[in-house]
């Protein structure tokens, strides 16, 4: 064996880079789904980190509760 191999690649085994490779593949062609604004209820919100999913206009105007 040759140092580097071992533990990470054992015989018969699949690399381990080669799994992050498989998951992206069935993710292909899958677009996340949109989120919508709990205002204003337009496409394209985001989750902001006190939890309100805002789209830019209504998160510029927003103050966070928590």
């Amino acid at each position: 064996m040759t140092r580097g191999s071992g533990a990470d690649d054992p015989p018969g085994a699949p690399k381990i880079s080669g799994v992050g490779s498989l998951l992206n593949k069935s993710r292909l062609g899958k677009a996340p789904p949109s989120l919508v604004c709990q205002e204003c209820e337009g496409e394209g919100a985001v989750q902001l980190p006190c939890l309100h999913v805002l789209c830019r206009s209504c998160a510029k105007e927003h103050i966070c509760d928590a």
